[in-house]
């Protein structure tokens, strides 16, 4: 389904699929996408980088961050064409942006879990329905990817 290689955009049909993924296979996406092109995508506007209050629509990747107190949410795509299929990134008004991977690993992921900032993972829809990982969770995530 996703392109084996970096593509600059996506075909209509590939992004259709990608939004009909569950939010593990989303995160697996992203996982795997992120690796082969170096960057992590995130909007961002005027005021700073778009974040999101934590809802029941989001699922947890483990009991322990489903307890905990998480102040807000810092959404991340694989690819900046998936960021249309979250409803409200229109109403953000902000611009997807990239981040390269290796500065998102090692400033944004030691910075975010400083602020105890989770991350929603490749949010669809009109809610934030998305894997939601701590910083620390997705930085071992990323390297046992590699």
């Amino acid at each position: 389904m996703f392109p084996e290689t970096v593509t600059p955009s996506l075909p209509d049909s590939v992004v259709e699929q990608a939004g009909k993924l569950d939010a593990e296979e989303r995160l697996e996406l992203l996982l795997q996408y992120t690796g082969k092109s170096g960057e992590v995508w995130t909007l961002a506007g005027e005021s700073g980088f778009v974040m999101l209050e934590p809802d029941a629509e989001t699922e947890s990747e483990s009991e322990t961050n489903a307890q905990s107190q998480v102040n807000v949410l810092l959404p991340i795509w694989p690819h900046k064409d998936l960021i249309g299929l979250w409803t409200r990134a229109e109403e953000t008004g902000a611009e997807p942006t990239a981040i390269a991977l290796d500065e998102f690993t090692e400033t944004w992921l030691p910075g975010l879990a400083n602020n105890q900032v989770d991350l929603v993972v490749f949010p669809v829809g009109a809610k934030q329905t998305g894997m939601v990982l701590s910083a620390q969770e997705l930085q071992q995530s990323l390297q046992e990817a590699q």
